[in-house]
């Protein structure tokens, strides 16, 4: 979904459309690509990029952790989310049940994942 990326909008990109869609519902503008296999094109990097900002939401697994850091070299100052406790977007869902503790605990990982070490 691509085509949806608005450049008023930060952008989570995931490993996966369940954790896109439980991202959307709470409130974030997400995209999956698919799986960890899945290339990446000049043409869907060229629509990423268009985002006000690009926050890397891929799974905490060794597959994820890779596509992501490929994706962060492709897309210049994105920035890596690190799940606390859980392997992706929808797992985190699924142990809090709640939205709105959801949705503040995503706004709580976007905001370590710009702090700098």
């Amino acid at each position: 979904n691509t085509n949806t990326i608005d450049a008023d909008l930060d952008l989570y990109i995931t490993e996966g459309e369940p954790d896109a869609c439980v991202l959307e519902q709470a409130g974030f503008h997400a995209i999956s690509i698919g799986s960890a296999t899945t290339p990446v094109t000049h043409k869907m990097l060229t629509q990423i990029s268009k985002a006000k900002r690009v926050i890397l939401a891929g799974d905490a697994d060794e597959h994820g952790i890779a596509k992501m850091t490929e994706m962060q070299v492709l897309l210049p100052g994105s920035q890596m989310l690190r799940w606390s406790g859980a392997k992706d977007a929808n797992e985190l869902w699924l142990r809090h049940n709640d939205i709105e503790e959801f949705h503040n605990n995503i706004l709580q990982l976007t905001e370590r994942s710009t702090c700098k070490p």
